[in-house]
């Protein structure tokens, strides 16, 4: 018998078993593996989710479900400069270019006991209060505008450029002084209700008179770890490197490191930001300079690089969350500590 008759029947075969095959797969279900559910730990206290979209309460810093078996990740080694803001109204306070229509919009939620809200009310009442009794005498904006362009002409062209802006942020309350409101009670209910910079804050101001505890290493450190712009900026007042220096070395190089680090965590430290200005108030800064470009132009190089080199310590226990094991920070003595 010829090859070619055995092999076509074989062929034939073959492929009425693979048809019969592929219909039991198709009509037989396979088994399905449910999956089990994940469950979501809900906030630690302190992170719940305030009143309204825009409010600036402090984020967890964990965002997505925690997996069975924890990823453990060695401390960042650069900046996290693309990280949404975890402070949203730090973020809106430092863009605005209406305090007024800002403070308009938060109050309510201060009043419904929102900490964020009420600390950044506060800071507006107090970026504004000295412009408002300066110029808001004036029934004509026109008249007080005038003034300050006559005050701003003895100015340096820094300082004139700064104030001019603060005006016009707060011009609002210049038109209408009565809509001012005292400061310091807002930051102390914001600190009483647990607000990182206020409480740092309330340590800080005798003006305030918080009814909180009173500042230990770990709970100051615990406050800045919340990487608030605010806490950030008053670290230096409440912590201090320990270093072999003489004193006034020490805190000069404190108080750069922490402002370095604030730089690269989230503190706006732009060219036109309050704090970059604040500081070429008196200075000649160049006008496209950031804030940390104005501090190495002014400061002797070895004190900068010192300086450099403990804001990126700081910058690396902050991003890692683990400040409370930088043994190199002591507290520093509190205002009247010795009275």
């Amino acid at each position: 018998m010829p090859a070619t008759r055995v092999v076509k029947p074989l062929v034939l075969a073959a492929l009425v078993i693979a048809v019969i095959a592929l219909a039991i797969t198709l009509v037989v279900p396979r088994e399905r593996t449910i999956a089990t559910p994940v469950t979501i730990d809900p906030p630690a206290a302190g992170t719940r989710a305030s009143a309204g979209a825009d409010t600036d309460q402090h984020q967890p810093l964990t965002t997505h479900p925690s997996s069975p078996h924890p990823v453990h990740k060695p401390p960042a080694t650069a900046p996290q400069d693309n990280a949404p803001p975890a402070w949203p109204l730090a973020e809106r306070l430092a863009r605005s270019e209406d305090l007024f229509a800002l403070a308009t919009s938060l109050r309510p939620a201060a009043v419904d006991g929102d900490p964020a809200a009420m600390w950044t009310l506060g800071r507006i009442y107090d970026s504004c209060e000295l412009l408002t009794v300066k110029y808001g005498a004036n029934d004509d904006p026109n008249l007080a505008r005038r003034r300050l362009e006559t005050v701003t002409a003895a100015m340096p062209a820094n300082a004139a450029a700064y104030h001019q802006r603060q005006f016009e942020r707060c011009r609002g309350f210049v038109a209408s002084p009565d809509s001012l409101e005292n400061p310091e009670i807002w930051q102390t209910l914001a600190a009483e209700a647990g607000h990182p910079a206020a409480q740092m804050k309330a340590w800080l101001d005798r003006r305030m008179d918080a009814n909180i505890a009173p500042p230990t290493r770990s709970r100051v450190m615990a406050l800045i770890q919340s990487r608030h712009p605010d806490a950030l900026a008053a670290a230096p007042r409440l912590l201090s490197l320990q270093m072999a220096a003489p004193a006034d070395l020490t805190e000069t190089t404190n108080e750069l490191a922490w402002t370095l680090a604030a730089c690269s965590l989230g503190l706006d430290c732009s060219p036109m930001s309050e704090a970059t200005q604040i500081r070429c108030i008196w200075s000649n800064c160049a006008p496209d300079d950031p804030l940390q470009e104005v501090i190495r132009a002014e400061t002797d190089p070895y004190i900068f690089e010192q300086a450099s080199t403990y804001a990126e310590r700081l910058r690396q226990h902050l991003s890692a969350g683990t400040l409370a094991d930088a043994s190199w920070l002591e507290l520093q003595p509190m205002p009247g500590q010795d009275d």
